[in-house]
């Protein structure tokens, strides 16, 4: 499985000898200490502006509050509709136009509904910090073989110790200063997991502003939280995504028609 492999490669990282993995550390505090993700693995790990999202589904797209909010605080302004972009795809070829656009990797931008999670905020700041977009259009009408990446349910749950992978596009260098690299992956153990709350505690080793809304991936491959905050130093929080699966449930489109089977995709 891919996300094997992903953990894998990104478990080598993290068993490297101290004194070359320090020296990672002090050059890079963000998820680009890690690696960029090859080329087709993680496609559906996609881009808002200024943040990073999910597609968890065909026209259902997960990502942070408060990357369509204005406020930490309450819910007050955010936005209706928004763009999520997929990074370096095969598009579906334009029958129009006489070049196959399948033929050549691009990105690929969809519009959509925002809904924010009812709760946002309400327990306090930034809490339930998370979104969701409802797309125009089913992915697999603009894009080529891109795979939603399920939500993990209460069986599939993080737990304190596992080692993830954080995935995202933000900001890197030390303090989080220095411009995006792109998609970049790392592998963490979880330091802690309190409600509405998954914790990394690893000097050094943190998500940076961009990398917000983006996934932390399970070795099974389920999305078990989305990133919140950081203090671009040594502390980094997710939240939960089982704890709001009902809510995300409410909002999915009741049917998503397969094309290939003709069937329905929940």
């Amino acid at each position: 499985m891919k996300i094997l492999r992903l953990v894998f490669c990104m478990i080598l990282l993290l068993l490297m000898p101290i004194s070359v993995q320090a020296e990672v550390a002090s050059k890079t505090s963000s998820l680009s200490s890690g690696a960029a993700v090859p080329v087709e693995e993680l496609e559906a790990v996609g881009r808002l502006p200024n943040c990073t999202a999910t597609l968890i589904g065909q026209r259902l797209v997960l990502t942070a509050a408060h990357c369509v909010c204005p406020s930490d605080n309450n819910a007050q302004g955010c936005r209706t509709r928004y763009e999520f972009t997929l990074t370096d795809v095969y598009p579906t070829d334009n029958p129009s136009t006489p070049q196959d656009e399948s033929q050549i990797r691009a990105d690929v931008t969809i519009a959509g509904n925002v809904v924010v999670h009812p709760n946002y905020t309400a327990g306090g700041w930034l809490r339930k910090d998370l979104a969701l977009i409802v797309l125009d259009r089913p992915v697999w009408e603009v894009a080529k073989g891109i795979q939603p990446i399920p939500v993990a349910d209460d069986a599939h749950r993080a737990k304190i110790g596992e080692t993830v992978v954080l995935v995202g596009y933000g900001n890197t260098g030390e303090g989080c200063t220095a411009g995006s690299l792109g998609k970049q992956w790392l592998a963490l153990s979880i330091s802690d997991i309190v409600p509405d709350a998954i914790r990394f505690n690893h000097p050094g080793l943190v998500s940076c502003p961009g990398d917000s809304g983006g996934p932390i991936l399970n070795d099974d491959g389920w999305l078990v939280g989305v990133a919140s905050w950081t203090n671009s130093d040594d502390q980094s929080t997710y939240r939960p995504a089982w704890e709001s699966l009902s809510w995300i449930h409410s909002v999915r489109e009741t049917t998503e028609v397969n094309p290939v089977e003709g069937t329905v995709v929940v």
